[in-house]
């Protein structure tokens, strides 16, 4: 059981962090800290806290393999649609002669919208999951939420070499992703 949970989660993470990008943004030198980067926010990043850090009872156990065994077939399949997208935009970029943003535009439209159904997907299995939660789990949810926030801005912090503090910069306010 918890290696398919695992790999759900590690799927829903995914489905976050790509569905941040949008078109033909800029996508190289990606790290954990900056936008579009490992860490992001989404409903794949709070499976995970729901799932390992709420205290979930055996009865809600049994309820969220139910829902993932409901959705399990769906992800692989767009995961798969996804990646050979993102192989056709990789052979459009290699193709001979000019490559322009016009010839771009249909591939580009269904990488999105391969990304938006992942990510619709993640979100009704995160409803689906939350609609089982007690009010005090959902409070615990939101508490490692939090936490993980502070980390992050800590984290962030560090990476720019500032010693200011947990998420704080030269110019003095807190960094936060999420206002």
């Amino acid at each position: 059981m918890h290696k398919w949970i695992q790999t759900i989660m590690l799927g829903l993470v995914v489905v976050s962090v790509a569905s941040t990008a949008v078109g033909a943004e800029r996508r190289f030198g990606m790290s954990m800290t900056e936008p579009g980067g490992a860490i992001e926010d989404g409903p794949g990043m709070l499976l995970p806290l729901l799932l390992r850090g709420v205290g979930l009872t055996a009865d809600q156990k049994v309820q969220v393999r139910a829902i993932m065994d409901t959705h399990r077939a769906i992800f692989p399949e767009l995961f798969k649609q996804l990646r050979d997208a993102h192989k056709a935009l990789a052979m459009q970029f290699l193709a001979a002669g000019d490559v322009k943003v016009e010839d771009l535009a249909p591939q580009l439209q269904h990488i999105n919208q391969l990304r938006a159904q992942l990510l619709r997907e993640g979100t009704q299995v995160m409803l689906e999951i939350r609609q089982g939660l007690k009010p005090e789990q959902l409070a615990k949810a939101a508490q490692l939420k939090a936490r993980m926030q502070a980390l992050y801005d800590e984290m962030h912090s560090l990476m720019r070499g500032n010693n200011l503090g947990a998420g704080q910069d030269d110019n003095g306010p807190a960094l936060s992703r999420n206002p």
